[in-house]
């Protein structure tokens, strides 16, 4: 009912460009967006819609973190899952083989629940390993694209690492009209063990998406759109701001000024998400490890100005008189709530996403976090979506 509730909150805009005969050329069409919208709140009606199904699910047992939006229709609707899956469990370093194995079946099977027409991974690596029916698999992106019949694409994120990085997985309800990938500025430096210095690069993908409309034929009308899919330095927001404002730089030639999700781990902090005692625990962390002080993030802050509207904050405001979600579990705010909760895990819309209306009318995505979810210490964030 929550997910009903939230799919069906529509607000007035623009609408969205003709696309006619994308499916016929795969060269890309850039597309002329609407004027951004000022404010996605809900409207009244829908929040107390919400409270009562929220409650509901309260009374039922239900998780407060949208756990149980596990489907999501066909058609026009969208659903993009960014996730961190922390090298299938090896990290960086040396693989335990049998961990591998375990964490490459859980990781299909949160995929196979979740049914993304967009997979974004971060921290992907590419080993090869045996999979839980014994069956051994050259590559574990390749067995995880066929096991899920997904396409994907691959950029290794530091030169000479060329198996770790960012993929990016599609569906067979969308034409892939072209990918680009690009080596980010920025970068703590960090001693390697051999007492060398190493800048840890990191890297962006972009993938260029043709969604056939459901009410058209092949040479008529349909949605284009795309995907930025990255991952930022983890150390200092000096580095992570270099890398947005390098991400900001390159969109147009990765994707062509295409309207466009940017998901990813981007390992930024707001200040607003947390509690005193919360950022002070994380502000310790950062002495402790000796990295750069924690910073409410001006990397999402130069996204933002240029914008980009933050999906999963669009979505807490939205529900949160009606439904006190931050009064929730952690999990209902936090990507990776292992150990200390943190909110890593973004997503955005740039600003022409309304330019994918139809009839004149906007739906607002939405954003949630799959607490169910067992493949990585992260938990995927997950983004619904109406395209026109």
């Amino acid at each position: 009912w929550l997910k009903l509730v939230l799919l069906c909150a529509r607000t007035m805009c623009s609408s969205r460009p003709s696309c006619a005969s994308v499916v016929q050329s795969p060269s890309l069409r850039r597309t002329v967006g609407g004027s951004p919208v000022a404010s996605l709140r809900l409207p009244s009606v829908f929040l107390a819609a919400a409270a009562v199904a929220f409650r509901l699910a309260q009374s039922q047992g239900g998780a407060v973190a949208f756990s149980g939006m596990a489907t999501a229709p066909r058609g026009r609707s969208l659903r993009v899952v960014s996730y961190n899956i922390c090298g299938l469990g090896a990290g960086f370093g040396p693989p335990d083989n049998e961990k591998v194995t375990t964490t490459y079946g859980l990781l299909r099977a949160d995929m196979q629940r979740l049914k993304p027409h967009v997979l974004c991974l971060q921290e992907a690596r590419r080993l090869p390993l045996t999979d839980p029916e014994g069956q051994a698999r050259a590559d574990s992106l390749d067995a995880l694209a066929s096991d899920l019949g997904m396409t994907l694409t691959f950029a290794h994120a530091t030169p000479g690492f060329e198996k770790f990085g960012n993929a990016i997985l599609v569906s067979s309800d969308l034409q892939l009209l072209g990918s680009q990938s690009v080596h980010l500025n920025g970068g703590s430096v960090v001693k390697t063990p051999a007492g060398k210095d190493k800048r840890i690069v990191r890297g962006c993908v972009g993938v260029r998406l043709a969604f056939q409309s459901e009410h058209s034929s092949e040479d008529q009308d349909c949605v284009q759109f795309a995907v930025l899919a990255t991952h930022w330095d983890h150390i200092a927001e000096s580095e992570r701001l270099a890398q947005a404002t390098h991400v900001l730089g390159s969109a147009k030639d990765l994707i062509g000024g295409l309207p466009h999700l940017l998901v990813g781990d981007l390992n930024a902090m707001k200040r607003s998400d947390y509690t005193p005692d919360e950022w002070a625990a994380l502000e310790e962390r950062n002495r402790q490890r000796s990295w750069a002080p924690l910073e409410d993030s001006s990397a999402l802050a130069a996204l933002e100005a240029a914008g980009y509207l933050d999906v999963m904050q669009m979505t807490v405001e939205g529900l949160g008189s009606a439904m006190d979600v931050d009064q929730g579990p952690p999990a209902a705010r936090f990507t990776a709530p292992r150990e200390r909760p943190m909110r890593l895990d973004y997503a955005y819309t740039s600003s022409n996403w309304n330019a994918l209306s139809a009839g004149g009318t906007y739906t607002a995505p939405v954003a949630w976090i799959d607490v169910d979810a067992q493949g990585s210490d992260h938990l995927p964030l997950v983004v619904d979506a109406e395209l026109g």
